[in-house]
């Protein structure tokens, strides 16, 4: 259950960086997103077990594997505030000590689950990088985040940042 809410609260931070990064807007529309972990103490995953694993349309972001999905930004979320306004209170998460310096965006998560830190980079109005740590009880993690805008209009069925 723990890695459940840390991987969430890894998606959803996913989801802020791509809004938080450049001062002012972001693109708008579908953009993609990728979150690699490793966490403390588990065992890496060989290629097999990977490859067996999204034979059973399992994907999982540990063991040095990435996991890409799809995410919705509205025109009237591509604006900093509204990306922090947002996320607050998400996956029983908040932020604090946020800090914004041009293109970069820092701060601390305080999760139900543990606590960590964050650094996310824009690279353009397109694309950003950035990485996370997590500790929580037995649990420490760190993770790297990429976003890549991808088009205007989002395909059906993916789903809008903070909705």
């Amino acid at each position: 259950m723990r890695l459940t809410a840390l991987i969430v609260s890894g998606c959803a931070l996913l989801s802020l960086s791509a809004l938080a990064a450049e001062p002012g807007q972001i693109r708008p529309g579908q953009w993609d997103l990728t979150l690699k972990m490793n966490i403390a103490g588990m065992p890496q995953l060989t290629p097999a077990q990977v490859a067996q694993m999204k034979q059973l349309g399992i994907q999982v972001p540990v063991g040095g594997q990435s996991m890409t999905s799809g995410q919705c930004i509205a025109p009237e979320q591509a604006s900093l505030d509204n990306a922090v306004a947002n996320f607050k209170g998400q996956n029983g998460c908040s932020i604090q000590n946020y800090k914004r310096v041009g293109n970069r965006a820092t701060g601390n998560l305080i999760c139900s689950q543990g606590k960590g830190t964050f650094d996310m980079q824009l690279d353009s109005p397109t694309a950003y990088h950035g990485r996370y740590t997590m500790s929580g009880g037995s649990m420490n993690q760190t993770g790297e985040l990429t976003g890549k805008w991808r088009k205007d209009q989002c395909d059906p069925g993916v789903p809008t940042y903070g909705r």
